[in-house]
C-alpha cells in the first residue's frame, strides 16, 4: 500500500519493519493522515508473521512533536474523535516488540 505522510519498509531477513513518519516540513507532528497511515502500518506490521519487531522514526530533524496544532479537527479522516479531544495516540496492544528511534526531543504528547 502507499502512503503519502509515512514510510513503511520491511526487512524479512532482520524481521523488522520500519515505520518512518515522514512530514520533515511539519517536523513530523501528528495529523489526521499520518495517524491514519500510521495504524495502517502498524496493522500491516502485526499481519505479517515474519515481523518480530517494529521500529518508528521521524523523517528529517525531529521524531515527533505531538498534535499539528494547525488542524483543529480529524476533518481529513473518515472516522475517529477530533484532535483536541484525544487524550493521548497509544499503539494499542501488539504481539510485536515497537520501538521508537529519535535523534531530538519530543513532546510528551508524540508518539
Amino acid at each position: 500500500m502507499a502512503y503519502s505522510t509515512t514510510i513503511y519498509k520491511l526487512r524479512h531477513m532482520e524481521h523488522v519493519a520500519r515505520i518512518t513518519l515522514n512530514r520533515p516540513e511539519k517536523m513530523n507532528a501528528l495529523s489526521g493522515e499520518l495517524l491514519d497511515e500510521f495504524f495502517a502500518c502498524l496493522a500491516e506490521a502485526e499481519d505479517d508473521d515474519e515481523v518480530r519487531v517494529v521500529m518508528i522514526k521521524g523523517a528529517g530533524r525531529c521524531f515527533c512533536p505531538g498534535y499539528d496544532i494547525g488542524i483543529s479537527s480529524r476533518s481529513d479522516v473518515s472516522e475517529g474523535p477530533p484532535l483536541s479531544m484525544m487524550d493521548e495516540v497509544s499503539v494499542g496492544p501488539s504481539s510485536r516488540e515497537v520501538l521508537a528511534g529519535r535523534r531530538a526531543p519530543s513532546a510528551t504528547s508524540g508518539l
